[in-house]
């Protein structure tokens, strides 16, 4: 894949977006993330291959959403059970 800027923006919107879906039930995601999926193969691949350009993850870092009360932005955590 090449990495252009126009690239970056894209793979970021839709690997997020695909995220997003993802989050739904699996009729949802089934439907929904389907068309973005090819977003998410991109990031890991090219994580896999060491590729993966540091203006995708800026790119991907300023998508996620903004904490309630915070300026600062946070990766979304795993609740864990006792």
């Amino acid at each position: 894949m090449q990495w252009s800027p126009e690239t970056i923006a894209e793979v970021a919107h839709a690997y997020r977006t695909n995220y997003v879906l993802s989050k739904g039930d699996r009729q949802d995601r089934l439907i929904k993330a389907e068309r973005y999926f090819w977003a998410a193969e991109a990031v890991m691949d090219a994580s896999m291959d060491g590729t993966l350009p540091v203006e995708l993850i800026d790119a991907l870092l300023h998508l996620l959403p903004q904490t309630k009360g915070s300026s600062r932005t946070s990766l979304p955590t795993r609740s864990r059970t006792s």
